[in-house]
């Protein structure tokens, strides 16, 4: 099972790929991509930490743990509904052959990954799960 740090240098990696990826009116199915498998990792170490099981294996798993902690009033809507917007536009990017506008492509690396980072970074941090590093 990885662990929270593990996760958090999953995190760290894609953020260096997408960092790499300038032309994202060439490749927004990979731009969304990346952002969303960096917020799986982030969802999963919010997941080990609050949860302490291993991470899931399967999105629908993930997701349904996702209801569970926003209805238990640990995880906040928003949080939840930006991650399933990545988790959308990376569906339709990838599998539905969507031509997704630079708008879409836009909000998921500037609206809805940082909200979803921002919020697991805070939560982590309250928890005492991580330092200064990330």
């Amino acid at each position: 099972m990885p662990t929270v740090p593990e996760h958090l240098a999953q995190c760290e990696h894609n953020q260096a790929f997408l960092d790499q990826l300038s032309c994202a009116d060439q490749f927004p199915d990979w731009v969304v991509t990346v952002c969303f498998y960096k917020a799986v990792h982030l969802i999963d170490a919010f997941l080990v930490a609050n949860f302490g099981v291993p991470s899931p294996d399967q999105h629908s798993e993930r997701f349904r743990r996702l209801g569970e902690a926003q209805r238990a009033g640990v995880l906040p809507a928003s949080v939840y509904e930006h991650y399933h917007s990545l988790y959308d536009l990376s569906i339709a990017a990838r599998y539905q052959c969507v031509k997704l506008p630079a708008e879409h492509v836009q909000g998921a690396k500037t609206n809805d990954l940082p909200k979803v980072e921002q919020w697991v970074t805070k939560y982590l941090k309250m928890k005492g799960r991580i330092g200064r590093r990330y």
